[in-house]
């Protein structure tokens, strides 16, 4: 039991970085990215890139990552998103899909179809009371722990933080106050980005690297950010929690193909009983 709560934990951690770009994404510019698989892919890839070309730590690997997905997703605000906002949202929904497949078939050109083995940052693994935990399910969990504070700092301590909250809260508002709100999208696409790109890393020694091993994490995702309420961060953190252990505990329990059918079952119990999802009217008062 100790063992399937601490795998759940480990998911749920992966799962709340994998998601909380996309929450990030929805309180400032009011629309999902449906290239976000592909960014979760990219980070995975040039992470693997990083390592073999030379004799790069990880550390710097992981800078080069960060940087990366970042441009990544400055680019994907300034081509699928910008020349459609304001208009059908449906614009942007095509757009983002659009640079999907693109990134997905880029991804298959240069790299191959083969999947990659990523190898951790620490191999082996620890005894931790009566179960054995490896030394990168450790590291997941201080990256996600220190990736979240580091987003509450930038958020509530630096003058860019407070201005995506600003936009978040009232676009034509901070217009007005000065901000420039096409700086903001394109920052808040970045880090959104960096993001999925930190979990796609910390997924890939899991999964292996492949063309689209952002896909599943990315549906997961979409599902966490609507069972939290859209553009909840709270909300987003509670429920990769949530959907980690019903997928861990009905797999283990029922049967690994009931885990998805139990998510669904889950989204469309929650959204009968509080359409908003869990934290979503909280998210709108503020």
């Amino acid at each position: 039991m100790e063992a399937l709560l601490f795998r759940a934990i480990i998911l749920g951690a992966i799962y709340t970085l994998a998601s909380i770009g996309l929450s990030l994404q929805w309180g400032v510019l009011r629309n999902l990215n449906f290239s976000h698989g592909a960014s979760i892919t990219f980070g995975a890839y040039i992470m693997w890139a990083a390592l073999s070309a030379g004799n790069l730590s990880y550390p710097l690997a992981f800078l080069i990552m960060l940087v990366s997905t970042f441009l990544l997703g400055v680019l994907i605000e300034y081509v699928s998103i910008r020349p459609f906002f304001g208009k059908q949202e449906v614009n942007i929904f095509i757009g983002t899909v659009a640079l999907s497949t693109v990134l997905s078939q880029l991804y298959f050109l240069v790299f191959g179809g083969r999947e990659k083995v990523l190898k951790t940052a620490i191999e082996g693994d620890v005894q931790l009371g009566a179960m054995r935990a490896s030394y990168h399910e450790i590291f997941i969990l201080l990256i996600s722990i220190a990736t979240l504070i580091a987003m509450w700092l930038i958020l509530t301590k630096t003058r860019t933080g407070l201005s995506i909250r600003a936009v978040a809260q009232d676009q034509l508002g901070s217009v007005l106050v000065g901000i420039n709100t096409k700086r903001v999208y394109s920052i808040t696409l970045g880090v959104a980005t960096a993001l999925a790109g930190i979990a796609g890393v910390l997924l890939a020694p899991i999964l292996f690297v492949s063309p689209d091993m952002g896909e599943l994490p990315m549906i997961k995702a979409f599902v966490i950010v609507i069972l939290g309420g859209i553009g909840s961060f709270r909300g987003t953190v509670v429920a990769a929690f949530i959907v980690a252990l019903v997928e861990v505990f009905v797999g283990a329990f029922i049967g690994v193909l009931w885990a998805p059918l139990s998510l669904f079952v889950l989204m469309v119990v929650i959204l009968v009983l509080k359409p908003e999802g869990l934290f979503g009217a909280s998210a709108r008062r503020a």
